[in-house]
């Protein structure tokens, strides 16, 4: 993969693993012949197995992609995406953890940025940006970031009930030059936002309520704000798409990208 990306020229940011496999396992459905979540019961690798995991998976990749031609293809190695999502304690009657079937939590925030930091330190050791995938903007206070703090915004916002806050998004993003005022946020870039329109943002004031125009919306709200990259999360695709649509975006959500990508926006972003 590192060579076809060399080869158009293209950087990534790989993402040495997901939050689900700290979830506790789910369980496998016998009539949908399928797992109800996505949980592979995995917490010993931030536990005592943690070092095996990390000599035996993360060091091969960092070798590799070491090699003279492949290394400008890495932007940041990332460590976990969105480690905050194992540690979230919730019940029936709140917003579940995303894609579990689980209250959690399965790891102590203590558990899970000692094994953050030293994937970090191996990445940095290998002479690579690091970052991870943080879900809360919040997250950039409590945990480990890496040299590129990155935080994901999907204009969640949940109630405090009983005194007890579950985690959730800010309102409105604030702009790059706020963030860069404290060095915990220094520089961070949004490593993920939603490209459906099941959650309007504030900042769009309703335009971006079709797959049409959200991305570009958006974007240009991220772009005001002096944001210098951000990554999208596709919508799904057309009706019918399988998992040969590597893509996952619909033609509109293209046609949107596109529209702004195109924009020279001489005057200032609009």
């Amino acid at each position: 993969m590192l060579e076809v990306f060399a080869a158009k020229e293209m950087q990534i940011i790989p993402s040495l693993i997901d939050f689900g496999a700290f979830y506790e396992l789910d369980p496998f459905d016998l009539n949908k012949r399928k797992f109800l979540g996505q949980g592979s019961g995995r917490t010993e690798i931030a536990r005592n197995g943690r070092k095996k995991f990390l000599d035996t998976v993360l060091k091969p990749f960092l070798d590799i992609s070491s090699e003279p031609n492949l290394r400008k293809t890495i932007f940041a190695w990332e460590v976990v995406n969105e480690p905050r999502q194992p540690l979230v304690q919730t019940f029936p009657f709140l917003p579940p953890r995303a894609h579990t079937t689980t209250l959690g939590p399965d790891l102590s925030e203590e558990e899970m940025s000692i094994f953050i930091d030293d994937a970090l330190k191996r990445i940095q050791d290998a002479g690579f940006e690091s970052t991870v995938g943080h879900r809360f903007l919040a997250d950039l206070k409590s945990m480990p970031t890496g040299k590129k703090p990155q935080f994901h915004y999907y204009a969640l916002t949940v109630p405090t009930i009983a005194k007890l806050t579950v985690p959730g998004d800010p309102p409105t993003i604030p702009s790059f030059a706020d963030l860069s005022s404290d060095a915990r946020t220094k520089g961070a870039f949004v490593g993920e936002i939603h490209s459906a329109t099941n959650r309007p943002w504030p900042n769009c004031d309703g335009h971006d309520n079709t797959l049409r125009t959200a991305a570009f919306e958006r974007l240009k709200v991220l772009a005001r704000k002096g944001y210098e990259l951000a990554l999208l999360w596709p919508d799904g695709g057309p009706d019918g798409a399988d998992d040969r649509d590597a893509l996952k975006l619909s033609p509109d959500t293209i046609a949107s990208i596109k529209q702004f990508t195109r924009g020279l926006f001489p005057d200032g972003v609009p």
